[in-house]
């Protein structure tokens, strides 16, 4: 296609009109930095920085609003695997199940930040925190003004548990003494049980389990 380019009646010619330019290195240095951070380079970065594997980072990296959105929330803050958690799995469906793109999804990144530090800090569960994610998104309310207002933080006051196990324990006597006559354990399921129904499902469920286990085996060498 380009054998005219050595025909005799073929020439190029310098525009005589056309100043020339000169770029400084300060000029495209400024150009580089302007440019936004591309699909490989943020793949690599997942991986070496965060620690992420292959999987996830792909699957944040694969699309740039979604990356934005993922690193606006470790921005604030939030814990990264726990991040890495709420992005691939609930923002991700919601987005597919809502049919919708981001700029149209209510959650912001600060929203989800604050759901995530409750999560990290022990004061409500991974699975409430996802439940409540999901019930801003159909009510389109601030997550965190709903778990406030549904009191769903987490009981990890060791005093406040102790009085509900210690209920759960006088009002069940025969599962006391399934356990520590005859050392079944299926009992300290039992106790979780009863315990979450006190505490409305607030009690921290692992706090539980090894203030019963703590307790019963008190009892049990007695």
């Amino acid at each position: 296609m380009r054998e005219k380019v050595d025909a005799i009646d073929y020439k190029y010619f310098i525009e005589p009109n056309l100043a020339p330019v000169k770029l400084t290195k300060e000029y495209l240095q400024e150009i580089k930095d302007s440019v936004p951070m591309l699909k490989l380079d943020r793949l690599h970065k997942y991986m070496d920085e965060y620690h992420l594997s292959e999987y996830d980072a792909t699957v944040l990296s694969k699309n740039k609003a979604i990356a934005d959105y993922f690193e606006e929330i470790i921005n604030y803050g939030s814990d990264i695997n726990l991040t890495v958690n709420f992005v691939t799995t609930s923002v991700l469906s919601s987005l597919k199940k809502l049919e919708i793109t981001l700029d149209e999804f209510f959650i912001t990144p600060k929203m989800l930040s604050g759901v995530i530090d409750y999560v990290h800090q022990g004061k409500i569960s991974l699975d409430h925190g996802k439940k409540i994610l999901y019930q801003a998104l159909d009510q389109k309310k601030d997550p965190l003004v709903i778990i406030k207002e549904s009191h769903l933080e987490q009981i990890n006051d060791e005093e406040t548990l102790m009085t509900y196990i210690e209920e759960a324990l006088t009002e069940n006597p025969e599962q006391v003494r399934q356990y520590v006559e005859e050392g079944k354990d299926y009992v300290i399921n039992f106790f979780i049980g009863k315990v979450m129904q006190k505490s409305n499902r607030q009690a921290n469920p692992n706090k539980t389990l090894e203030l019963i286990k703590k307790v019963l085996t008190e009892r049990k060498e007695k």
